[in-house]
């Protein structure tokens, strides 16, 4: 049996990613974070406060992605979720595209396992796909904090 689960959801609509994390976070009783709770000014006091973290939760959930300041930021996490939606808009603005681009790369280097789930789902079926596609350890894990 697992004796921890690391979930992370990137996706552009930072909404979305929240909302998702938040119903996992409560039906699962799991600790959930943005990534903004690390970030600071200075490098060093975030690296400390990330590693502290790390070193000291094995049950959390994090939304949005430090790759660009932490090389693989959550290297141990279990699962990536990349929520997306369908959005002709973020072929057509530059920010989003590069955005994208960067959570793009972040996923697709990531060696942990990588879910795509359409983010016009409601939070159940969300829910539904992410847990049809966990490994038996972590899905009978996850079941037992459901109690």
């Amino acid at each position: 049996m697992s004796d921890n689960l690391i979930i992370q959801i990137i996706g552009l609509y930072e909404k979305d990613n929240r909302n998702l994390a938040k119903y996992l976070s409560k039906k699962y009783s799991m600790i959930f974070l943005d990534i903004s709770y690390f970030t600071n000014n200075n490098k060093k006091e975030m690296i400390d406060k990330y590693s502290s973290f790390i070193l000291n939760n094995k049950d959390f959930i994090i939304t949005g992605s430090m790759s660009e300041l932490i090389y693989s930021s959550f290297y141990n996490r279990d699962y990536l979720i990349w929520l997306d939606k369908k959005d002709e808009e973020k072929i057509n603005n530059n920010i989003k595209i590069h955005k994208f681009n960067s959570l793009y790369k972040e996923f697709v280097m990531a060696k942990s396992f990588k879910i795509i789930i359409d983010s016009n789902l409601n939070l159940k079926d969300q829910e539904k796909i992410f847990l049809s596609i966990m490994e038996k350890n972590n899905y009978d894990y996850i079941q037992g904090k459901n109690k």
